[in-house]
């Protein structure tokens, strides 16, 4: 069954050390403690759709743009407290020719990167069976839009959207039903599973990835928020060398307590806030 890899946590404690080390939205250590060796940034790609995108119904997939090529096009500094917003000169665009038409994603990391990203980290800890995915709680009910090839008989067409509506509310009951914690900013859903279960978040529209992740042991910790375009990983030296070194992942190591704010980027010319 689709849904038995990831269950309700059994009670919220397995989160009680995010919360006790979690301080004020604004550093990485409002997503991820206070208590590791060293951290990186992974950053969230931009896209390239071309004259395939469909503003309406844009294509599954896009090329992905990195950050660096961004900063190298406009003529800014690619670093780990860069700023979308600075390296382009302007929150406010929508895209600019033959290099992106897509921003970063702000609610999650991509399937891509966070399928490789779980694939390396589940090398890095004794317990990739038994992880923790914290879900944020704001997340809205899901909305479903059906289309059809012409042809389909009415009666397929009812059984298919009865069952995806009946997988979407088993979904989010399961959700639901997780127990509750709080964080500074955010409040989530506690669940767990096997490492390799991060991407049934993303086998359907409906499911929301994890804001927060972690192994039973503890030894490296992945934390975003919806207001994001990048993702924060702490762990041991040789954990974040291995997230650094991969060819699929954009990724730069930062300092312990770096902001995550607009305002970090204090090397490329400000463009005041996002609107």
């Amino acid at each position: 069954m689709l849904l038995a890899m990831i269950e309700p946590a059994a009670d919220a404690s397995a989160a009680e050390w995010l919360t006790r080390s979690a301080g004020a939205f604004g550093t990485v250590h409002s997503l991820v403690p206070d208590v590791f060796e060293a951290y990186a940034r992974v950053f969230q790609p931009a896209s390239r759709y071309g004259e395939t995108r469909d503003p309406g119904h844009a294509p599954a997939e896009g090329r992905e743009v990195r950050w660096a090529d961004v900063a190298a096009a406009n003529g800014t500094k690619m670093h780990g407290a860069a700023e979308w917003g600075q390296l382009t000169g302007s929150w406010a665009l929508e895209e600019q020719a033959d290099l992106w038409d897509r921003t970063p994603e702000t609610r999650q990391l991509p399937e891509g990167p966070a399928r490789r990203l779980a694939e390396i980290l589940a090398r890095h800890t004794r317990t990739p069976e038994r992880c923790r995915f914290a879900v944020w709680d704001g997340w809205g009910e899901s909305m479903l839009v059906f289309m059809f090839r012409k042809g389909v008989p009415p009666e397929e067409q009812a059984r298919i959207r009865e069952r995806r509506e009946a997988e979407i509310e088993a979904w989010e009951s399961l959700v639901r039903g997780a127990p509750k914690f709080g964080m500074p900013s955010r409040a989530y859903h506690l669940l767990e599973g096997p490492i390799h279960a991060i991407m049934r978040f993303y086998d359907a529209s409906h499911k929301n990835p994890p804001s927060i992740w972690w192994p039973e042991d503890r030894v490296w910790c992945v934390g975003g928020d919806v207001d994001l375009m990048s993702t924060y990983v702490g762990g041991g030296a040789a954990t974040i060398e291995a997230v650094l070194a991969d060819p699929a992942l954009e990724a730069l190591p930062i300092p312990a307590g770096q902001s995550v704010t607009w305002e970090a980027d204090t090397i490329n010319p400000p463009v005041g806030p996002p609107r």
